[in-house]
């Protein structure tokens, strides 16, 4: 497993020097719920307020209400977050998140996230990080990239200045594929289809490195398929800076 973790490392950097823009296709936002706690897209939080802001009102479409974490005397220490059941078997390989942020508000408003997945809600291991979210009322805010999964849960631990945040919607979208680019110092020595099979072997090696406990047939086989898609992208890099 480490062989593949510092394989999908080394072509991360490969691809962030050759690698143009990327632009990702997405599917349908899950159907996410807040009633029905064993049925997939169910989302709680770890510290909803019982003074305002219900749950609820992140997943009804409106933007003119919102839901608030805890800000009592003695709330939830650590991060205050949202989860999601996917649903066990649930098809999300790739996907992307979005928020609203709360109107009429001039605080208080999430400052970064860090997303974790589970398979049983206990151990959770790291997937990615956002910031650089919008600190105003009423504003769309969308994660720019891809998240990879291959989880039955997704945690979102949002920061706030104050521990405690609040905002109107929240959404979870699958990415169903991308269209990759080469960048312009490497073009006519990289192909885009070299670009495109390193980034889809990534995708699927980082999934297995990143899982809670990939198999040893799935691990070598990710990693026979990374090392092939870095050899030919590598060959072709190597060509242009020699």
């Amino acid at each position: 497993l480490t062989e593949l973790q510092v394989l999908v490392a080394k072509t991360e950097t490969l691809l962030n020097e050759v690698a143009g823009a990327v632009t990702y296709t997405k599917g349908t936002p899950l159907s996410l719920q807040t009633t029905t706690q064993n049925s997939a897209g169910y989302l709680w939080s770890n510290a909803p307020s019982t003074a305002e802001g219900s749950i609820a009102n992140l997943v009804d479409g409106a933007t003119n209400n919102h839901f608030h974490t805890d800000y009592t005397s003695e709330p939830p220490s650590g991060s205050h977050y949202l989860a999601v059941y996917l649903g066990d078997g649930n098809d999300l390989s790739s996907f992307t998140f979005s928020h609203t942020t709360r109107s009429g508000a001039s605080t208080d408003f999430p400052k970064s996230v860090d997303v974790y997945g589970s398979d049983d809600n206990v151990t959770y291991k790291y997937i990615g990080s956002a910031s650089g979210i919008p600190q105003s009322a009423g504003t769309a805010w969308e994660f720019d990239g891809v998240m990879l999964s291959s989880y039955k849960y997704l945690r979102f631990n949002y920061h706030a200045n104050r521990g405690y945040w609040h905002m109107a919607e929240f959404d979870i979208t699958p990415v169903t594929g991308f269209t990759a680019t080469v960048n312009d110092a490497y073009s006519g020595t990289v192909s885009v289809d070299a670009v495109t099979a390193a980034m889809n072997a990534l995708h699927n090696g980082k999934r297995t490195a990143n899982g809670i406990s990939p198999t040893t047939s799935d691990v070598e086989d990710k990693l026979q398929a990374l090392q092939s898609a870095y050899n030919t992208l590598y060959k072709k890099y190597k060509a242009k800076i020699d």
